[in-house]
């Protein structure tokens, strides 16, 4: 390589000394006969003199390209010529930068001119007073207008960083500050195939730079039937697929993130403030307007689109309600569920109900009725209503909303969170008024500016959107902007009284102690029951509609559990979209889930399975949930389990051991917030037994019907059973007893009371994990007879803190040991304090912080590959 420097000559203008001092960049390969015209253009500008031309000559194999510009650089002091082996147009461009901050300090910004391409006279003046006037613009971009064949550009309008992630809208003959160069921003040199400009910008805005567009630039962009342009037309996608990968830019939270920063998704109307929100993650709010500056606005985005955006969706609701929405955590998933149901009807409709049994329910494709809390439509129809030459087909809507297509979703909130009645249920009413007060706008008979046969270099914002899919798998961005370390999915089958739901509220409520942000995904069912404590457990709660889109017992069989089934391509993949904004997604025995574990890993999530129990089929062979770990181990980074016994089980069945992490379950519910040992009422009373738990095959239901029936009408027993259906139906069972069954308890209280009222606990079940239930009765004092299986001695340590009878002699033993505590209260007595000791050691706050430490650790490694990864791809780009 060999740097030429010219003598020095007189300038041909005077120097500007206040102006900033300019390096042009001009790369050359094979443009011996073009470049002239482009020093021609350099040599006519009226600051000439500020600039430093440096020619990078990338291994050209013309001699007239080294006589050519020998000669440049020896007629002007300004103008430097560098040589180098052929390396690619990146390369060249690096080399002049490289050159510039090297040996020319005085320089304040660089430009970049292709050597086939030229400037207008007026362009170094135009740079030099755009660096003045802006000094926050971190560079500046042109319009371009192509000779040869003639197009013009426009991309007018201020910068938007999300369109221009979207779409390429700066050309490379741009001008950028010194700054942007010395935070070791360079082109790609391994993108050979095109789009390096692009990719340039990219890693810009990464940096937190941002352009300004300058129309005044006088770039002449020479467009030719061949050209390196059009070779990365043909490359589009495999370039695309390059940038994807290298810039954390598309990872969806950071892109979501600059979205509701720059062209937030909906509009929201709040008709009790006189307001409209801005944003694209509604849980984090964004910036209000008034309805007046709002409506102004509908109309600008109507007539000149590629310059304004009134949002995606427009919503209208109060204040009240969604500030209720977020109070709740269900914001998050309602954004999406508004988004989904206008992808196939015309209006969105939500109302609030108060529920009965302290839960959040969702009921979809619910009769339209006028009383909604949330209303909505798609831009384009917004936009359509506003043109419409008649305003009768919106002012009809409520008398016959029926036939206007509208998705009506009814969420259930527990009475204690929420009144309706205080809610403005007018929000159908409220959208009708905003839609008239739209079309009574001064704007509406201005003629549009969309001239529909012109090319605009800058696309319509709300186009930007349905492009941004294309670059996720085709599929929907959810409207989180929320970063994505330390966000923990938790996914259930179903949340109700069982005691994996009560083991993932537990971990969940302590890993948000530790600083994670967790959620509840429920997959399939529709009602979350306990809420209050789902509420303080989440930061979000997430009812998932799987109906027709996923099957977790359908598929082929894998050593006698059959695996889920994808019923719905597009589902998972917006599914997928959705728990990539996850740092790590949990199944909580969510069968469902483990299918698309692949694609998550592959997007740099931790997946992680947690345990509770192997199921037996009918033939008592073991299956179920460990099973499908063994099926999925590839896909899973970490598997949980709630008992050491369960880590040396699915040890046994294959999966290594570095991926288990042992969670020995802990009680969730203490006797009045102490461990203090319950006052019991005096020895002469009965003994108090108690059955609390689903009344599923499972748990033994026929063994507990045969016990009932020796104990039922012996007057030193008093027998309660709490519980309800939930996998199978068990109620077969315990129909000649059915006088004893109550309904299952959610509230803390009330199932204390439950715990402090037994003596004895039964579980005759013929299969466990480490059962929450008896821990729980532990802590209370209660002693527990439990049939020997799963992880229940890892708890129960047999005549000290309880009994552990064999699975054979399940309905004997347990009438025994029965009998024998009714006769001796004193055994009662010191089994019961033994109990409570036994489980005093169990803190959810360790476990919790075992699952962090693991984490972390996985994080670091994750990070370590992505370096490595990264290493990989730029050297084999």
């Amino acid at each position: 390589m060999t740097i030429h420097h010219a003598p020095a000559l007189p300038t041909l203008v005077p120097q500007l000394s206040h102006r900033p001092r300019l390096s042009i960049i001009i790369p050359i390969f094979r443009h011996s006969g073009l470049v002239r015209e482009a020093m021609y253009s350099l040599t006519q500008q009226a600051g000439f003199t500020d600039v430093d031309v440096i020619f990078v000559d990338d291994g050209c194999p013309d001699p007239q390209t080294y006589a050519t510009l020998t000669f440049f650089s020896n007629q002007w002091v300004n103008v430097h010529y560098i040589r180098q082996f052929n390396s690619g147009l990146s390369a060249a461009r690096n080399r002049g930068i490289s050159f510039t901050l090297k040996n020319i300090p005085e320089v304040e910004a660089i430009y970049f001119l292709d050597a086939d391409n030229f400037l207008a006279p007026y362009s170094i003046f135009a740079m030099q007073e755009a660096l003045i006037s802006h000094p926050d613009a971190d560079w500046f971009y042109p319009d371009v207008r192509m000779f040869g064949f003639r197009v013009f550009n426009d991309y007018s309008g201020s910068f938007n960083a999300y369109a221009a992630s979207v779409i390429n809208i700066c050309e490379a003959g741009s001008l950028i500050r010194r700054r942007m160069v010395e935070s070791d921003l360079r082109f790609d040199e391994t993108m050979r195939l095109g789009y390096e400009d692009w990719d340039f910008w990219l890693s810009a805005i990464e940096r937190g730079f941002r352009g300004r567009h300058l129309p005044s630039l006088g770039l002449s962009y020479r467009k030719r039937a061949e050209s390196m342009l059009a070779d990365s037309g043909r490359s589009d996608s495999q370039i695309r697929e390059y940038m994807r990968r290298k810039h954390d830019l598309f990872q969806i939270n950071t892109f979501v993130q600059l979205e509701h920063q720059e062209l937030p998704r909906f509009a929201v109307c709040l008709s009790d403030e006189a307001l409209v929100e801005m944003a694209t993650d509604l849980q984090q709010g964004g910036s209000r307007m008034p309805w007046q500056t709002f409506e102004t606005r509908v109309w600008q985005a109507i007539r000149e689109p590629t310059f304004v955006s009134a949002g995606q969706y427009i919503l209208t609701t109060t204040d009240r309600t969604l500030n209720l929405l977020r109070r709740t955590g269900l914001m998050r998933w309602l954004s999406i569920e508004i988004e989904q149901a206008l992808t196939s009807h015309n209006f969105v409709s939500l109302t609030i109900v108060a529920s009965e049994d302290n839960a959040i329910r969702v009921r979809r494709d619910q009769p339209f009725r006028e009383g909604s809390h949330l209303f909505g439509t798609s831009w384009s129809l917004m936009q359509a209503i506003a043109l419409d030459s008649s305003d009768t087909w919106i002012r009809e809507l409520l008398e016959y909303g029926e036939s206007y297509r509208i998705a009506c979703i009814e969420v259930s909130l527990p009475g204690d969170i929420v009144s309706p009645e205080t809610l403005k249920d007018l929000a159908a009413s409220d959208f009708i008024q905003t839609c008239l007060h739209v079309r009574r706008n001064d704007m509406r008979g201005r003629p549009s500016n969309v001239v529909e046969d012109v090319f605009l270099g800058s696309r319509a914002l709300n186009d930007m959107m349905p492009r941004a899919r294309a670059q996720f798998d085709n599929a929907m961005l959810p409207p989180i902007a929320e970063a994505r370390e330390g966000r923990i999915a938790m996914v259930l089958p179903h949340c109700d009284f069982g005691g994996v739901e009560k083991v993932t509220f537990c971990l969940s409520r302590e890993l948000r102690r530790q600083g994670f942000r967790t959620s509840l995904i429920l997959l399939g069912a529709n009602a979350v029951y306990r809420a209050g404590h789902a509420i303080d457990a989440f930061d979000d709660i997430h009812i998932i509609d799987t109906r027709d889109r996923v099957s977790a017992w359908s598929g082929a069989s894998f050593l006698g559990t059959q695996v889920p089934t994808v019923l719905n391509d597009q589902w998972a993949r917006d599914f997928v979209n959705f728990l990539s904004t996850f740092e790590t997604v949990i199944s909580c025995h969510s069968a469902e889930i483990l299918g698309l574990f692949s694609s998550l890993r592959r997007r740099e999530v931790v997946t992680a399975t947690y345990l509770h129990l192997f199921d037996k089929s009918l033939i008592g062979g073991y299956c179920g949930h460990p099973t499908l770990a063994l099926a999925y181990e590839h896909a899973i980074d970490l598997v949980l389990t709630c008992s050491d016994t369960m880590a040396t089980e699915v040890t046994g069945l294959g999966i290594p051991r570095m991926k288990i992490l042992s969670l020995p379950n802990a009680p969730s519910l203490l006797p009045n917030g102490s461990g203090e040992l319950p006052v019991r009422p005096p020895v002469d009373r009965p003994i108090r037994v108690l059955y609390l738990g689903r009344l599923d095959t499972q748990k033994g239901l026929d063994r507990l019907a045969s016990i009932f029936d020796v104990i039922g009408h012996d007057p030193d027993f008093d027998v309660r059973v709490i519980g309800k259906s939930i996998l199978t139906d068990g109620n077969i069972f315990l129909n000649r007893h059915a006088s004893l069954v109550e309904p299952p308890i959610y509230d803390d209280a009330d199932l204390s009371a439950a715990y402090s009222w037994a003596d004895v606990l039964l579980l005759p079940s013929r299969y466990e994990g480490l059962p929450l239930t008896v821990l729980e009765a532990m802590a209370h004092g209660v002693v527990p007879i439990v049939a020997a299986c799963g992880a229940v001695a890892e708890a129960v340590e047999t005549e000290v803190s309880g009994f552990i009878v064999p699975q054979d002699r399940c309905v004997e033993d347990t009438i025994d040991h029965l009998r024998t505590l009714a006769a001796d209260r004193n055994k009662l007595g010191t089994m019961s304090r033994e109990a409570m000791t036994k489980v005093a050691s169990r803190p959810w706050s360790i476990l919790a912080e075992q699952v962090r430490e693991r984490l972390e650790t996985l994080r670091a490694a994750g990070r370590t590959a992505k370096a490595a990864r990264a290493a990989a791809l730029r050297a084999t780009a």
